[in-house]
């Protein structure tokens, strides 16, 4: 019997708990944060609006991706501790704070609010839009 398949990118599992999906998602979009941001810093100067674009269109786009699918699996506070440790993750490479820094206290002084409600939040818009 086969436990997973990957479906346009989702991997959905046979109960549907999405676990191995936001597993997978939250390490390719530290992966890739990390190269854009070894990269961004390097080369470029950039101001925090600049680094909160990449945070954005980046980090949100690879993380929340299909998350009007999974987003009420967030319910549960062992999945969301995964999308959770990778934002830190990303802010912390993106705005060079300290690796001690708290989550609330990145989102509060970035303006961005924590990812599980933008996930919440992204999936609310679509299904309005969508029906």
């Amino acid at each position: 019997m086969v436990k997973e398949t990957v479906y346009l990118g989702v991997t959905l599992d046979n109960q549907l708990y999405f676990r191995t999906q936001l597993i997978r998602q939250s390490r390719k979009a530290r992966r890739v944060i990390d190269k854009v941001a070894r990269l961004a810093m390097r080369q470029f100067s950039l101001n925090t609006q600049g680094r909160r674009t990449l945070y954005k269109g980046v980090f949100e786009g690879i993380l929340l991706y299909a998350c009007s699918v999974w987003t009420l699996v967030l319910i549960n506070l062992t999945y969301r501790k995964h999308i959770l440790r990778a934002q830190r993750h990303a802010l912390c490479r993106l705005f060079g704070a300290y690796s001690d820094t708290s989550l609330e206290a990145l989102s509060l002084i970035i303006a961005e609010p924590p990812i599980h409600l933008t996930a919440v939040f992204r999936a609310a818009k679509y299904f309005v839009t969508k029906g």
